[in-house]
């Protein structure tokens, strides 16, 4: 997780659409929402979040094929806590891997995240996704 959300930004998640579909509804939590094909619409308060996604091309390292989602998000009428709180929640059920309890070996469903401006957020990488490897 991190301290501040923009209101727009972009992830490329390491898993399928199916994946994603799945773990979305409680990603989003008791807001009201609305899925169309590659796209999502989520009600915050007075607010929106606007979620499109698109398969890539997945991540190859050595024999590992890590599938790749890249998702953007665009929030209207949320201020920074407002975004703050969202995200949270939404990256705490998209944390995927570890066990056992322990957070150091737990990775998120995000692969690297991407400002529109270019740069400026750090990597969450996976174990697999270490440095040196292919991303």
């Amino acid at each position: 997780m991190q301290d501040f959300y923009a209101e727009r930004f972009e992830r490329e998640m390491g898993c399928t659409e199916a994946e994603w579909l799945m773990w979305l509804p409680q990603a989003i939590g008791d807001h009201h929402w609305k899925q169309q094909a590659g796209a999502a619409g989520v009600r915050i308060g007075d607010g929106a979040l606007g979620l499109k996604w698109q398969v890539a091309a997945p991540r190859v390292i050595g024999l590992i094929s890590i599938p790749v989602l890249k998702v953007s998000f665009r929030f209207a009428g949320l201020d920074d806590a407002a975004r703050h709180v969202f995200m949270k929640r939404f990256d705490l059920y998209m944390q995927r891997g570890g066990g056992s309890g322990s957070r150091g070996g737990r990775a998120f469903c995000a692969g690297k995240r991407r400002s529109p401006q270019g740069g400026g957020h750090a990597a969450e990488r996976s174990a697999a996704q270490a440095p040196g490897g292919s991303g």
